[in-house]
């Protein structure tokens, strides 16, 4: 089983079992130690236990750790979101609402079955940038620190310095933008809060969540450029979970046309093209019409670089070494049976057979 094989298998259990897809095919063996390592290397493992919960061919350890897995995550998420209840109450208690990005996003929209099967990272969130510094200040006096390991963003970068919540770990980024100058064109912040509702907890606090088409081109920007994964090209295997889920539940009301204009007017709409290109050929979600073709051969260059082709072998001298030997030492022994056969030497009549057998030799160290 080839590393390509276990990631087709990780993509076919999530498409059946999040999409309604088609399952991977089956295999005589599956390698399922192969498997947890392509679904963690995307941050998709629990993703993946979700939907092998109810499958009954997993080996008994591999169960157990799936199991395991979706437990803990679903417990760290919890923790996370209490942490999210603190942030956003704090930000309501200054007048900001703000609005929810990425995986936070995705939870609070309900768009995986359980909350468990997605995995965190730092909770993003958008705040007016007259107020960005209102927001951090206001964190900052509430039980989250800054955390010299986390980085300094550049001046002007789209969000703040990380910050971290001592109790629980959870971090949270501040975003005054959602984009550098260069992309803003594709994924303006007035155009995306402008497709934004707001949202009411259960515990009285408000935040706001955008709509199905600023999701979707968030979630593009923010993977193919931000992360800059089109030049290779890649995917993280967790986004693009994530943007076939919003397709899912709110494909009538993503306004592809919209994006591709917004994409190709600055001359990336191979971009979103491709992106939508891996969402068919991995999750099985077709993709819609746009003025772009994707790029040639994205989906096999990926496959390269999951399973990268072996370096060929160098070749080994042993066999000629050997040959080149026994041809010295058989004719030592001749020529103590019969000094005079040295002339033989001359006679061009033997060196084809000899030369035969080093083309031999020869052509068997090619591989």
């Amino acid at each position: 089983m080839t590393r390509w094989d276990a990631f087709a298998d990780v993509c076919g259990y999530l498409r059946a079992g999040l999409l309604g897809g088609k399952p991977p095919r089956r295999r005589r063996y599956r390698e399922w130690k192969l498997l947890i390592e392509m679904s963690s290397f995307h941050y998709a493992t629990p993703s993946l236990a979700g939907c092998l919960h109810d499958e009954t061919c997993i080996p008994r350890e591999i169960r157990d750790y799936l199991d395991a897995v979706l437990t803990l995550n679903g417990r760290r998420n919890a923790v996370l979101l209490e942490a999210l209840s603190r942030i956003v109450a704090t930000l309501n208690a200054v007048d900001i609402e703000p609005v929810l990005l990425k995986g936070c996003a995705r939870l609070l929209a309900d768009d995986y079955p359980q909350p468990s099967m997605r995995f965190l990272g730092d909770l993003d969130v958008l705040v007016p940038a007259n107020r960005a510094t209102d927001a951090y200040t206001a964190l900052l006096a509430n039980g989250f620190s800054e955390k010299p390991e986390y980085g300094v963003p550049p001046a002007g970068h789209y969000h703040l310095p990380a910050l971290h919540e001592h109790k629980t770990g959870a971090g949270v980024e501040i975003h005054a933008h959602l984009t550098d100058s260069h992309f803003a064109p594709v994924l303006s912040t007035p155009w995306f809060c402008d497709g934004t509702r707001p949202v009411r907890l259960e515990n009285g606090l408000y935040v706001r969540l955008p709509d199905p088409t600023r999701s979707a081109c968030h979630n593009i920007v923010h993977q193919q450029l931000h992360h800059e994964k089109y030049p290779n090209p890649a995917i993280e295997l967790r986004q693009l979970l994530d943007l076939a889920l919003i397709r899912k539940r709110h494909e009538a009301a993503i306004d592809w046309a919209e994006l591709d204009h917004l994409f190709c007017r600055i001359g990336l709409g191979e971009v979103l093209a491709t992106y939508l290109h891996f969402c068919e050929e991995l999750l099985g979600q077709k993709a819609p019409r746009f003025r772009y073709r994707p790029r040639v051969g994205a989906v096999e260059n990926f496959r390269r670089i999951v399973d990268p082709p072996e370096p060929p072998k160098p070749p080994t001298f042993a066999p000629i070494v050997t040959a080149l030997a026994t041809i010295v030492s058989d004719y030592a022994k001749a020529r103590r049976r019969n000094p005079l056969g040295v002339l033989k030497l001359l006679y061009p009549t033997k060196w084809p057979a000899r030369f035969k057998l080093l083309k031999g030799v020869f052509k068997g160290c090619d591989g």
